[in-house]
């Protein structure tokens, strides 16, 4: 069976390019979302759960992104960036906000999903003026079941094209110092290179470094172990903006 892929725009707005009113997100005729703030540039893709092409308003471009939110069961892993026919929905799309929805299955290969029918709605909100993406989660199982480990909200990069951890005031401290592999923080960390940020705001953070080159770079929410299998909702904000010493 073919699967189709639908991106359903809501608001009559949504359908005008940015040229005709100036709107936050820019509907190209690929169907392709593009959005420009003040802070960063990111783009939604037809089919996918995920934002990618990341850069700062200026064009800079930061390191190729991979989501490595995932469901696992009886060590078999089903990943949401696997998808490729997720439904994408505009929900508001002013010239100062916009709110996009992603919903789709988790996927181990292009054969199968994972069992007992979870599936994940994702709500990004951005503004204008602001560096954050507010990311909000709705996962459900149609047959509830456990599962050893539900991540949510972990953006990973292959290789390690970031080498410092930065926090709320702008201080920065070595990804890489020793045999550390892993980094906790609280309400805020994020990722430095270059004059680039990548950070996450959330009562916990987790960052993992990839020196072994055997993984990914990532900065994310803790990993849930164990999860029910009934409906959860899950938080955590994004921020992408150039990176400023002692902010």
């Amino acid at each position: 069976m073919i699967k189709k892929v639908w991106i359903i725009l809501t608001l009559l707005g949504a359908l005008s390019l940015r040229g005709e009113g100036n709107l936050l997100g820019e509907v190209q005729k690929s169907g392709v979302i593009e959005v420009v703030t003040d802070n960063y540039r990111i783009s939604f893709f037809p089919g996918h759960m995920f934002f990618f092409d990341l850069k700062l308003s200026d064009g800079t471009s930061l390191p190729p992104i991979r989501f490595l939110d995932r469901l696992v069961k009886n060590k078999r892993v089903y990943f949401l960036w696997k998808e490729r026919f997720a439904e994408i929905r505009i929900i508001e799309n002013t010239p100062e906000y916009l709110v996009v929805e992603t919903s789709g299955n988790f996927v181990y290969d292009d054969d199968n999903t994972a069992p007992g029918k979870p599936r994940a709605v994702y709500r990004y909100e951005c503004r204008k003026d602001s560096p954050e993406i507010k990311i909000t989660a709705q996962i459900s199982c149609g047959e509830v079941q456990m599962w050893d480990e539900l991540v949510f909200c972990m953006p990973g990069w292959k290789n390690t094209p970031f080498d410092t951890v930065g926090d709320e005031n702008g201080n920065t401290s070595p990804l890489y110092s020793g045999q550390v592999r892993s980094i906790t923080r609280k309400k805020f960390a994020s990722l430095v290179a270059d004059n680039v940020e990548f950070g996450i705001a959330a009562p916990d953070i987790l960052i993992w470094n990839n020196a072994a080159g055997n993984y990914y770079t990532y900065i994310g929410l803790p990993i849930m172990k164990k999860w029910n299998g009934l409906p959860i909702t899950l938080e955590a904000t994004v921020i992408i903006r150039p990176f400023v010493t002692g902010r």
